[in-house]
């Protein structure tokens, strides 16, 4: 059985300078077709390492753990379609974008509570 291959690309629309940022993309390839999702993830030309498929600059400790954050949700999809023996080029993208829900109520409260920077003195009541 064939497996999906994929790849960071870096600007594949050529639209990167020295003052403007290029776009990383995932590419899948599957019988040769391709899917390109973009991964929201931009840097300079010189930033980017093409060999290791990572940015190399001070700051960009954020950005790599997005992009090898998306390509573990991709290889585990691959892998589960390959194990299922029904691999859908098209449906790859929607299920990588897709959020988890694993995530309790408190938990969902706390983690807005966290983000809004609600004050110490209110309080979730549990359940």
């Amino acid at each position: 059985m064939i497996i999906p291959q994929i790849k960071f690309v870096f600007d594949r629309m050529k639209r990167a300078s020295n003052i403007k940022k290029g776009v990383i993309e995932l590419r899948i390839t599957f019988n040769r077709k391709q899917k390109f999702i973009t991964t929201g993830v931009k840097c300079f030309p010189g930033e980017w390492d093409d060999a290791r498929e990572s940015i190399r600059s001070l700051n960009s400790q954020e950005d790599n753990a997005m992009l090898m954050k998306i390509r573990k949700r991709a290889l585990k999809i691959i892998g589960e379609m390959v194990d299922a023996e029904n691999i859908d080029l098209n449906a790859i993208p929607s299920l990588i974008k897709q959020k988890d829900t694993d995530i309790t109520f408190e938990d969902y409260i706390h983690k807005r509570m966290m983000a809004k920077q609600v004050s110490d003195y209110i309080k979730v009541i549990s359940f």
